[in-house]
């Protein structure tokens, strides 16, 4: 759990490959300000055993996964399994997003590996889980309980002040 003053952040696949794949619609000035961030060790980086799956199958047999496995060695990286305890959670988050879905406030539910990610981040006590996902953005705007206060966005539009700024 994160009991450091040092700040933890969580990571949707969907970051870690829009830096790999250098999606130039996406902040990658930002991702990379993390990056040297978490190199620095003034960030510190959580990675659900899901998102790291998905990444490694993305990125295999290439420079970038290569690398990839290579950062995640960082003892300020941590890859996270998906346990008894984050499966209770992402219970909890998926019924949560359908009845928001049922009430008209989501487009749609959360899908199992976002549900699992979420928890992840709810468990470990991360600050902010970067996601270009809509649905968990949409879901994080409504702030539910089992979120404990957990900011979803993409990292360009949660208000962390200024240990985002570009340096």
């Amino acid at each position: 759990m994160n009991g450091s003053t040092i700040p933890l952040i969580c990571w949707d696949s969907c970051i870690c490959l829009a830096w790999f794949q250098n999606e130039t619609d996406k902040a990658l000035d930002m991702i990379q300000t993390m990056l040297d961030k978490i190199s620095k060790g003034e960030l510190n980086l959580l990675l659900s055993a899901v998102s790291f799956a998905e990444v490694i199958d993305r990125a295999k047999d290439s420079k970038p996964g290569t690398e990839f496995e290579g950062f995640v060695k960082r003892p300020n990286v941590t890859v996270a399994n998906v346990d008894e305890r984050v499966g209770r959670i992402a219970r909890i988050i998926r019924e949560d997003a359908l009845q928001a879905h049922d009430a008209g406030k989501l487009k749609q539910g959360v899908k199992i590996p976002d549900a699992l990610i979420t928890a992840t981040a709810v468990l470990y006590k991360a600050t902010e889980l970067h996601t270009y996902d809509s649905v968990l953005r949409e879901y994080g705007e409504l702030n539910p309980p089992i979120l404990r206060g957990l900011l979803i966005g993409r990292p360009e539009d949660i208000p962390a002040g200024p240990l985002f700024s570009p340096e």
